[in-house]
């Protein structure tokens, strides 16, 4: 029963939308229930992170591994928009 209620609950938050440009790719959309939904738990996930990572990392190693995490993703080819955009705001 679990499974076909964590279904209905996704079927509800979000779909699955193809793009047109590139069809062997699934992107997962939010839908407005899922919107508002991140938005309410949005605070919860800040609070979290700046309990158990933020209290525990100076801004310098943050940075340090902002760049760090940006060459890794690179070099392997998996660019993280977020990372790379901190990464290049970091270098100005």
């Amino acid at each position: 029963m679990g499974g076909i209620l964590c279904a209905i609950l996704l079927i509800t938050m979000l779909y699955r939308e193809i793009p047109p440009d590139d069809r062997r790719a699934t992107y997962a959309v939010l839908t407005d229930a899922g919107r508002e939904a991140a938005e309410r738990g949005f605070p919860i996930y800040t609070e979290l992170q700046t309990k158990l990572f933020q209290e525990h990392v100076t801004d310098e190693e943050a940075e340090m591994l902002v760049r760090i995490w940006n060459r890794v993703l690179d070099a392997n080819g998996s660019p993280c928009e977020p990372i790379s955009s901190a990464a290049a705001e970091l270098a100005t």
